[in-house]
């Protein structure tokens, strides 16, 4: 069999496909645990409702941080964190 000069970089191509994907997979199981704590924060129709819906929401935020195998890293939780603090914001404001 004749080696292709495209033949390394399709492999190449690939192994990071399939890396990114298992790394998907890996932070949708995870981000889909805030789910129901954000949608009861959407769902606040009172500031005052805030409060009794954060230690859930910030106890799954730790918790993906300490167990994901790649959604662990600081950038990204301080953007998960600022997208939660804007959510609170947003409530606040109306």
């Amino acid at each position: 069999m004749v080696d292709s000069t495209y033949l390394k970089g399709f492999e190449e191509l690939t192994t990071k496909i399939k890396a990114g994907s298992v790394e998907a997979d890996d932070n949708l199981l995870f981000l889909k645990s805030l789910y129901e704590p954000c949608k009861k924060l959407q769902d606040c129709e009172s500031p005052k409702q805030i409060p009794e819906i954060l230690p859930s929401l910030l106890n799954r935020v730790r918790m993906i941080w300490e167990k994901s195998k790649f959604y662990y890293t600081t950038e990204r939780i301080q953007g998960l964190l600022h997208k939660i603090s804007n959510e609170i914001i947003k409530r606040c404001k109306q």
